[in-house]
């Protein structure tokens, strides 16, 4: 198969998978709100507005926004850096916690079930493929 007809298949795969999701509805944590309780979630410490930003290849705009809204909801909480006020800290309330945590078993499970589609075999050939072409 030359190059030029194997990208276009790997397209059309791309926008079945991309439907894929979208069916799965609020079940992938994809991005906005989730996707920032996600990374707090997985790195576990406070993390700065800014390296949010840059995790999730937002403008500052955007993410404040993101911010604003979860406080709001009081799934995070700020707090500014006493040594330098334009540094502002964001942890996960245990409300937060609690959201993501549920979001993050569902998404777990959606991957599962999408992996048994797959002989065990070929789920680790699969896995290896995916982070030579992400990586």
């Amino acid at each position: 198969m030359g190059n030029e007809t194997a990208a276009k298949q790997f397209f059309k795969l791309n926008l079945k998978y991309s439907q894929m999701l979208e069916q799965a509805g609020g079940r992938v944590i994809l991005h906005g709100e989730d996707a920032v309780l996600y990374w707090l979630y997985e790195l576990d410490r406070p993390l700065l507005s800014g390296e949010i930003s840059q995790l999730m290849k937002l403008s500052s705009g955007r993410t404040a926004n993101i911010l604003n809204s979860l406080e709001r909801k009081g799934l995070v909480s700020r707090k500014r850096n006493s040594s330098d006020k334009r540094q502002v800290s964001v942890c996960l309330t245990k409300a937060g916690k609690s959201r993501i945590d549920l979001c993050y078993k569902e998404c777990i499970r959606w991957c599962e079930d999408t992996l048994e589609k797959l002989a065990a075999k070929d789920v680790d050939h699969f896995l290896g493929l995916a982070e030579q072409i992400l990586e």
